[in-house]
């Protein structure tokens, strides 16, 4: 008899771009990509969201984009937010279904949970041309990453919690998506890391392969920074502007990172087609003897690690 012990990879799915309101690339104006979707957001693309999460027993990890829930126009004060500066105008046009959105989101708490992904997930310097991330920005001479200066990030993350005050939705957020990916990883306190502890950010993930790092030896699979658990959620399997995107052959052994359209239809009326698509798939993670589905976040991550 084989008794040798096997610690299973930590599975959780992981939704980036969840929040903008309008899903249209524009950076042929300046203007954010968004989610990439052409069309509008509505109530059954979070509906979507939740269907899955009730599936599969899991509180879907959402990496949240704050800025187009902006009700009092906060972000027209928050330097480098957007490419209007003080001219920013999104309260005079919230989406109709805004306030049933966020009681959705209330009431299905245990199937989603909101991750901070900034507030309009791009940095604009003073000019106000986009700059690809909010939080780091890649030097195109070096290609090492520049941190957002401390006190503008202090900026952005207090926008961030005001506008989900805003809107009655909670500010228990524990875990940040780093932006395009765009993240150094660091133990000192002259980094991001040390910032978001401040705020209570317990969890990171992010696929390592575009992190940086400071330390003397490359983090490997999870690791530990300022107190947060930082997890490799490896390289997606899908694009993030594929709609309605096939299911992939293989069984990833980590985090499931995706983007938002992956599992929604051009047509909001088609989305549980996609969906229960998708639900098939990661059925199949149910039966892996390797993988160990997490209920949510916490208990991801503390697999991860444990694995490590």
């Amino acid at each position: 008899m084989d008794e040798r012990i096997f610690i299973p990879y930590g599975f959780l799915i992981v939704v980036d771009d969840v929040g903008w309101w309008c899903g249209y690339d524009q950076r042929y104006k300046n203007g954010p990509t968004r989610s990439g979707i052409e069309r509008y957001h509505c109530i059954e693309d979070y509906k979507a969201i939740i269907e899955i999460g009730k599936s599969l027993n899991m509180r879907i990890k959402c990496g949240f984009v704050a800025g187009e829930w902006d009700r009092n126009n906060i972000l027209a004060k928050v330097p480098n937010s957007n490419k209007h500066g003080s001219d920013w105008d999104n309260a005079s046009r919230l989406h109709p279904q805004i306030e049933e959105a966020a009681h959705l989101i209330n009431a299905n708490s245990p199937y989603i949970e909101l991750a901070m992904h900034g507030v309009m997930h791009m940095y604009r310097d003073d000019d106000g041309k986009m700059q690809p991330a909010e939080f780091y920005q890649r030097d195109e001479k070096t290609g090492k990453n520049r941190m957002t200066p401390p006190s503008v990030i202090r900026r952005h993350i207090d926008a961030f919690f005001e506008i989900l005050r805003q809107n009655r939705l909670s500010t228990d957020i524990v875990s940040f998506i780093p932006p395009c990916f765009i993240y150094t990883y660091s133990k000192e306190d002259d980094h991001l890391s040390h910032i978001l502890a401040e705020y209570g950010i317990k969890y990171i993930s992010t696929p390592f392969p575009s992190m940086q790092y400071t330390s003397s030896e490359k983090p490997v699979s999870a690791c530990v920074e300022n107190g947060i658990i930082t997890v490799d959620r490896t390289g997606d399997l899908t694009g993030w502007y594929e709609v309605d995107a096939k299911t992939p052959e293989t069984i990833k052994k980590s985090y499931y990172g995706m983007h938002w359209p992956n599992f929604l239809n051009q047509d909001p009326d088609k989305n549980m087609d996609t969906v229960n698509r998708w639900i098939r798939y990661f059925k199949k993670y149910e039966g892996q003897f390797e993988i160990l589905p997490a209920r949510n976040n916490m208990e991801g991550s503390s697999q991860a690690l444990y694995k490590r």
